[in-house]
């Protein structure tokens, strides 16, 4: 499996399904242009860690959103799928249409770094700590995403986001700890 440091942003649910068959990284995916702004808010701390690769579908939305995010981050790579890459039945074109083999290729040509692959003991890690579920896991999730400036997440998603930003639990929970109720 081929492992990214770079998060990868793209358009939909699909479109990350996608993604996921080709390489491993953290995908974050827009909410559309109504939401853009927002996104662009939440995304910062990956874009500062381990930068960003935007890979949006190659139509007029898909380009809206590139601008916006590049205007954001000028720093961010740029991953492009020719249309003929991904163009699926009726003539509809998407990331989520694209094999893996054209997915990995563009983003390698756009200039991706490997990693090593993420500790596997993260969510177990989090779980152990009482930030798995129930309505207590759930809001030292919400203070310990608050507190690092990421969007808000299930302990799963928040074990993906602490391997994507190199921060152990232990150094995540001393966060935790001094932030206040």
């Amino acid at each position: 499996m081929l492992y990214l440091q770079e998060t990868v942003i793209v358009e939909g649910n699909n479109d990350c399904a996608a993604v996921r068959r080709a390489v491993s990284a953290l995908i974050l995916q827009t909410r559309g242009l109504a939401a853009i702004h927002q996104d662009l808010d939440l995304w910062a701390p990956f874009a500062a860690h381990g930068g960003l690769v935007i890979l949006t579908d190659p139509d007029g939305p898909g380009r809206r959103l590139r601008d916006h995010i590049t205007a954001r981050f000028p720093q961010a790579l740029q991953a492009q799928l020719p249309a003929a890459d991904c163009r699926g039945p009726h003539g509809r074109l998407g990331v989520q249409f694209a094999p893996p083999e054209a997915i990995r290729a563009a983003l390698t040509d756009a200039g991706c770094h490997r990693r090593q692959a993420p500790p596997t003991d993260t969510l177990a890690a989090l779980i152990a700590s009482g930030l798995g579920g129930g309505p207590a896991g759930k809001q030292g999730r919400r203070r310990l995403c608050t507190a690092l400036g990421i969007p808000m997440a299930s302990a799963p998603h928040l074990a993906a986001y602490l391997n994507a930003l190199d921060l152990p639990v232990r150094q995540a929970l001393k966060l935790l700890d001094a932030t206040p109720l």
